[in-house]
This record gives structure tokens, sequence and C-alpha cells, in this order.
């Protein structure tokens, strides 16, 4: 197994779900939904940048669920 190959699977799995609409100009937030790690709680909030943060940092997921509940789209 390669150094890289390590690196990608000692990150934390975060799966965050977006609050806000970009094409409205509505301010973006992010929700933990889910986590391989105690360092971050189930509904803690993140604002743009320290989800921008998160994502170099860590194996993130960003779920946004439009108004009928349906998933719109992810990212992995």
């Amino acid at each position: 197994m390669s150094k890289e190959d390590k690196k990608e699977e000692s990150k934390v799995k975060l799966t965050l779900r977006q609050h806000g609409d970009p094409t409205l100009d509505e301010k973006l937030e992010y929700e933990v939904m889910d986590t391989s790690c105690a360092r971050f709680a189930c509904k803690q909030m993140f604002d743009r940048d320290e989800a921008i943060k998160l994502c170099d940092e860590n194996d993130v997921t960003i779920v946004y669920v439009s108004e009928d509940n349906k998933i719109g789209g992810f990212r992995n």
C-alpha cells in the first residue's frame, strides 16, 4: 500500500448537508449528518469557509436536500 493510499484511509469521513441555495444568493451553511470521528458532532454547523477547509482535510460528501426532500447532488 502506497503512502497516498494510507493517507486516504486515515481521513475522517464526513457527510454534510448543505443549507441555503447559492442560486438565490442565500448564505450557505453545512450541517454534520454522519461522521466516522468523535471530533465532530451530528447536527454541528459550519460556515462555507470552514466547510471548504474540512473538504481539504477530510473525506467529505456534501448532500443538498431540495424542497421535495430528495437528494439533489453529491460530492464524492
